[in-house]
């Protein structure tokens, strides 16, 4: 009988996300979230609905990330469709990323725009002073 790998929380696919881009190396932000009276909040100032994820490089540019679980089942708040609308609108690049996604994923943080190919993932290196 075949085994079952019990689906990722949506902690666990970001925390995979964060990895592979820190690997590619871009900057990550990510506001912290807490639970309050048993429901998740996300303490800040602004409107709410704010991507989960913001990745900046220096050669690639940035990246505003929402993440679910299961974009077909985890349909999007209506402040998360507003932000995605606002920053699209504005000329960002904006994602909705599930674990189904991780193909593209892979080859959106690692590919490389200035020679349009993907270049594989490299780890960053120490050097000694």
């Amino acid at each position: 009988m075949p085994s079952t790998t019990p689906p990722l929380t949506e902690r666990q696919f970001q925390a995979q996300v964060v990895d592979l881009a820190k690997r590619c190396g871009w900057m990550v932000f990510h506001p912290q979230t807490a639970t309050r009276n048993g429901a998740w909040a996300t303490f800040q100032a602004g409107h709410p609905g704010f991507p989960d994820l913001v990745l900046a490089h220096h050669s690639r540019g940035v990246l505003f990330i929402e993440l679910k679980r299961d974009h077909t089942r985890n349909r999007l708040s209506e402040d998360q469709v507003k932000w995605s609308t606002t920053l699209q609108a504005a000329g960002a690049r904006w994602h909705l990323w599930s674990p189904s996604d991780w193909n593209t994923i892979t080859e959106t943080l690692s590919k490389d725009p200035r020679h349009d190919r993907t270049d594989p993932v490299r780890l960053p290196t120490r050097r000694n002073r």
